[in-house]
């Protein structure tokens, strides 16, 4: 039960609100005098306010009633709550509050105290969906309006409050959102977010976005977006050495936004937010003007089966969570997939040849050969084996006299078509993986220490199928304790 004196401090400071945040800058015009609301007005006025007696009454009565024990910056929290929940705005532009429900709002706020949630948007450059919405398991992908935005974001009364963390909205609408939350409790104590940030994690400097982000993107990066890509048909797909266009697609991520639902500490910075890429259009019939630039821009058809894929990919991905103990090697490869999307030249190749090595390599003799014949197998068939098997060679031999520095090395002509190769041949075999794991695990969902390990999951790809029948039959034979329960 909170004091009645709080709601009484409370009280106090909401009433002498209503005389102080009065709007003081006037305007004449031709049809008589007009108040004008200015950022600059409202911040002089509440800092007017927040030097009154009934805000220190405030301050002490709520250190009080949560004993928050020496809480840092509780002034401060005071100051936030007021500013973030907009209610200074609300009464200055003598919109209806209900001090019922902002009593409610602070009591809970500083009940959780340093307590909250992030939420990110990132942007998906150079993408556009037909819905303005599309809902996958953890994530969204959806546009926002400008009044949306500005909601979400804060925006208005950032630029009265905290003009570090506004944005200009118009650079924004043009963009379709990964939008997705963090479940966990994050710490926005002030004292320990600089210890925190000084010693970052590895995954965190590994791929450079926060988790919750990382986490949106690898269904994403797993989808192939070359088919949508609306270059696709001037690209060769029989001999990369003859590609003298464009490489593979990979949508960009120039920035995110964070918004935290923790009222007591101020919102975020606002990151660098570069110019939309903006490209010229039109025909015969229509004089040429600019628009935002798409190099994908999906149909019903291609957007239904983009969500099909992720929606998969995700669940899949999910399922497989737990067994990271078991099977440490998916995540890493979708790590280096992560990374390679984000790459650009011959750091591709580099990410790309990695993801493969994480999936099929082993610490052994012949090991080039090995990953050839095993990435030959699962992707190209009786058909396609053999070419594949040379691809993989080629690029692999480049990757490897590369990072052993060979002379001349950087003056041999590597085309984009390989990067799409090295791209095609990663993507594909992380899903073929996923899908041969997810067919094992359904058999032993009872018992995981049952679960194949990797060595064991590869061996299965060396034998033809005629062989494999034929060891199924062996093991069916053998006994307990094989082999040395057949000792004499």
């Amino acid at each position: 039960m909170l004091p009645s004196s709080l709601r009484t401090a409370f009280s106090g400071y909401i009433e002498i609100l209503q005389t102080k945040l009065r709007p003081k800058n006037m305007v004449d015009f031709e049809f008589g005098p007009m108040v004008v609301h200015t950022p600059e007005d409202l911040r002089y006025l509440v800092v007017e306010a927040e030097s009154a007696p009934e805000f220190s009454r405030l301050v002490t009565e709520t250190e009080t009633a949560f004993s928050p024990g020496g809480l840092f910056g509780l002034r401060e929290a005071v100051k936030n709550f007021f500013r973030r929940t907009g209610h200074y705005y609300q009464v200055y532009h003598s919109e209806k509050v209900s001090s019922d429900e902002v009593f409610e709002r602070f009591a809970s706020a500083f009940e959780n105290k340093w307590q909250g949630r992030k939420r990110y948007l990132a942007p998906m450059g150079a993408v556009q969906f037909c819905a303005d919405s599309i809902k996958f398991r953890g994530f969204e992908i959806r546009s926002f309006s400008f009044a949306d935005l500005d909601k979400l974001l804060g925006n208005s009364i950032n630029e009265v409050f905290y003009p570090w963390a506004s944005v200009d909205l118009t650079k924004l609408e043009p963009y379709w959102f990964i939008d997705v939350s963090d479940q966990s409790l994050s710490l926005f104590d002030p004292e320990l977010i600089e210890i925190i940030e000084a010693h970052p994690s590895v995954r965190k400097e590994f791929t450079g976005f926060p988790a919750a982000i990382e986490d949106a993107l690898r269904p994403l990066v797993l989808y192939d977006w070359e088919p949508v890509h609306k270059w696709a048909s001037f690209q060769s797909v029989s001999d990369p050495a003859s590609e003298t266009g464009f490489g593979w697609f990979h949508f960009q991520l120039p920035f995110w936004l964070e918004v935290n639902d923790n009222l007591l500490v101020p919102p975020p910075s606002a990151p660098i937010i570069p110019n939309f890429e903006m490209e010229i259009v039109g025909d015969d019939d229509c004089p040429d003007f600019e628009m935002p630039f798409r190099a994908v821009e999906m149909d019903v058809d291609s957007e239904a089966t983009f969500r099909t894929f992720v929606s998969w990919a995700d669940e899949c991905l999910t399922s497989l969570q737990p067994l990271q103990e078991k099977w440490p090697f998916i995540e890493i490869s979708i790590g280096f997939l992560l990374k390679a999307f984000f790459s650009e030249g011959l750091e591709q190749l580099l990410w790309h040849i990695a993801v493969l090595e994480s999936l099929f390599g082993e610490n052994k003799e012949g090991n080039t050969n090995l990953m050839a014949e095993r990435l030959g197998t699962t992707l190209g068939g009786e058909m396609g084996k053999n070419n594949i098997k040379k691809a993989f060679k080629g690029l692999y031999n480049f990757r490897s006299e590369l990072v052993h520095g060979k002379k001349g090395l950087l003056e041999q002509k590597i085309y984009v078509g390989h990067l799409r190769e090295a791209r095609q041949f990663a993507r594909s075999a992380l899903q073929w993986f996923l899908r041969y794991l997810e067919l094992v695990k359904s058999q032993r969902d009872a018992n995981n220490d049952l679960l194949p390990k990797r060595e064991e999951l590869l061996a299965m790809l060396d034998f033809d199928e005629s062989a494999r029948n034929r060891l199924s039959q062996l093991v069916k034979v053998l006994p307990t304790g094989f082999p040395s329960s057949l000792a004499q």
